[in-house]
């Protein structure tokens, strides 16, 4: 299930992101918006990803 997942945001990203580049390419005149664009995407991603590991994989604290 989870590699279902994986594959559906894969190919939504890859489906979104490029007309999401032009199109603040086309209104800021640079590309400037669109790599602080995908700089910010990545950081999400790598916060997200922090998060759900904490989650679901935290050790338990051995108290001595």
């Amino acid at each position: 299930m989870a590699a279902v997942a994986i594959n559906i945001a894969g190919s939504s990203g890859g489906l979104v992101i490029p007309h999401l580049v032009g199109y603040l390419r086309e209104r800021s005149g640079n590309f400037a918006a669109p790599t602080v664009l995908i700089a910010c995407l990545l950081l999400l991603a790598a916060v997200l990803v922090t998060f759900i590991r904490r989650m679901f994989f935290v050790r338990p604290t051995v108290r001595a």
